[in-house]
């Protein structure tokens, strides 16, 4: 991989290029990529030439991966004798240090609009890309001062959504754009930040060493009141139509009463006391507090609590390495479990070494339980199979005739 170092002004100085001998060469490097910032570091190592006065701490490094290109800051410098290490991130000084102050919105405000009267997109070049939520609209607050970053991460959250960098470079390698993508955050309809991957399956032994399944239901609770504030007033749902949601079999999973969200369906596989003869109020409550005054914006928080902590968390620890994109969705299969394993989950970070490919790691997370059933294709076959069966015929095998009970047949 040919990396290009550019100085402040983004000019091409210098490159590290290991398959050329009168290059500085590059060890020891780890890239890495988050689905929750959406953004991205790369650390490496150089052995010192004369040439090393460009890679300093006003310096930018570039390198193209899979048609893309990708910029990033030299933030710290680590230099003795032999070597010279940088540690870089790929966002400007602007978004990383630069403070949002506190605010709170008069009226329901787009994301667009939020950017735009907090100053988040001021003086960073960035603007906004692919807008999925173009059409929402919140009333938000917030107390505190924030890093530029952290203030639209946080507005990204707030709007259930996900977001992700993305560089352009001219050929000259000045910036061409540098855009935040906004997506809706992953659920059933919506995929997010990357791709649906069906061209991939993960399979244990194959492209997949091993899967560690964790379950854990220490933090279940199966009711929620969720609350908000206004002008010093506690804010509640009550006020809200009455809402519910059924499972895949018709049965109610949730719905709210009153103040209250329950989980039905996890309050009897998972009481609060021994048996409901002990007592008979099985729900495990919790109550949060949500920053806004929309009660609608505090159910939905509600809501979403509700559903991640229902039911134990499961965790995958998942050993192996595949050349996905951040986000990412494939399915892993691994007969190793019983009944056969067969979940669904995205890529939500990636180390990857250029140098050093042994020890490129994918991390997945939003893993979801697939049914273990034949394809429509084999069902469908199955199904024609079963059909030219029909009708069936009967053959009796005995040692002393066969008589009918009405005297008749074959």
């Amino acid at each position: 991989m040919l990396l290009t170092i550019h100085d402040a002004n983004l000019k091409k100085v210098a490159f590290i290029d290991n398959e050329k001998q009168n290059t500085l060469h590059y060890f020891d490097d780890v890239w890495t990529r988050n689905l929750e910032t959406g953004s991205s570091t790369f650390e490496f190592t150089v052995l010192k030439k004369t040439t090393d006065n460009y890679l300093n701490e006003k310096a930018f490094v570039s390198f193209k991966y899979k048609g893309k290109s990708y910029v990033f800051n030299v933030m710290t410098v680590e230099e003795n004798e032999q070597t010279i290490r940088c540690y870089c991130e790929n966002l400007n000084l602007e978004l990383i240090n630069e403070y949002a102050n506190p605010y709170k919105a008069t009226n329901a405000m787009s994301f667009v609009e939020y950017c735009n009267a907090m100053g988040l997109l001021s003086f960073t070049y960035l603007s906004v890309g692919i807008n999925e939520i173009s059409d929402q609209k919140r009333t938000l607050e917030w107390d505190g001062q924030d890093t530029k970053l952290a203030r639209l991460l946080s507005l990204a959250k707030k709007f259930d959504a996900e977001i992700d960098f993305d560089t352009q470079l001219n050929a000259d390698s000045t910036i061409k754009s540098f855009k935040v993508n906004i997506y809706h955050e992953n659920d059933d309809t919506h995929q997010g930040v990357g791709r649906i991957r069906n061209d991939i399956q993960l399979t244990y032994g194959k492209n997949l060493k091993s899967i560690t399944r964790k379950i854990d239901k220490t933090n279940v609770v199966n009711a929620i009141r969720p609350t908000g504030t206004k002008d010093g007033n506690t804010v509640v749902i009550s006020g809200l139509g009455a809402w519910e949601e059924k499972n895949a079999d018709g049965i109610v999973e949730f719905y709210q009463k009153g103040e209250m969200l329950y989980a039905p369906i996890s309050m009897q596989m998972y009481p609060s006391t021994f048996t409901s003869e002990t007592i008979q109020d099985q729900w495990t409550r919790k109550d949060i507090t949500v920053d806004s005054d929309d009660p609608a914006v505090i159910r939905s928080a509600g809501i979403r609590e509700l559903k991640k902590n229902a039911y134990p968390a499961i965790t995958y620890d998942v050993d192996g390495f595949v050349d996905l994109d951040i986000g990412d969705t494939v399915k892993i299969h691994d007969d190793g479990f019983s009944p056969v394993l067969l979940v669904q989950a995205r890529v939500a970070d990636q180390k990857i070494s250029f140098t050093n490919p042994d020890g490129n790691k994918t991390t997945f997370a939003n893993f979801k339980a697939l049914e273990n059933r034949l394809s429509d294709d084999i069902q469908e076959r199955l199904n024609e199979l079963i059909e030219q069966a029909k009708p069936y015929t009967l053959d009796l095998v005995t040692n002393n005739g066969t008589v009918f009970k009405n005297g008749f047949g074959n």
